[in-house]
C-alpha cells in the first residue's frame, strides 16, 4: 500500500511540528536553570563581591548622614559596578 505524496508531506510536517514542540519544551525547561547558574557564578566573583561591599558602605553612610552627598556618590559607583559586571541587585529588605 503506497501513501500518496500529499499524505507523506502531511505526516512529515506533523512530525516536524511535534519535534519542534518537544525541543521548545526542553529549552523552556532547561534555559532558566542555566541562566540562574550563570548568574550565581557571576555573583560569586570578586568584582560582584566588591559591588555588594560598596553598596553596604553606601547604606551605612546613608544611615549615619541621610542629608550628605557621600552616600549618594558611593551608591552611584556601586550601581555602575553592578551594571558593568552583571551582578544581581543587592537586596536590603529585612535590614534595619
Amino acid at each position: 500500500m503506497q501513501l500518496s505524496k500529499k499524505l507523506k508531506k502531511i505526516i512529515i510536517i506533523i512530525c516536524f511540528i511535534f519535534l519542534m514542540v518537544i525541543v521548545g519544551g526542553l529549552i523552556y525547561a532547561v534555559a532558566p536553570k542555566y541562566f540562574e547558574h550563570q548568574q550565581a557564578g557571576r555573583d560569586n566573583t570578586t568584582k560582584c563581591k566588591s559591588y555588594r561591599a560598596l553598596e553596604q558602605i553606601a547604606v551605612s553612610i546613608y544611615r549615619e548622614d541621610p542629608e550628605g552627598s557621600e552616600w549618594f556618590s558611593k551608591a552611584k559607583e556601586a550601581e555602575t559596578r553592578r551594571k558593568q559586571y552583571g551582578c544581581s541587585q543587592f537586596n536590603l529588605k529585612g535590614e534595619d
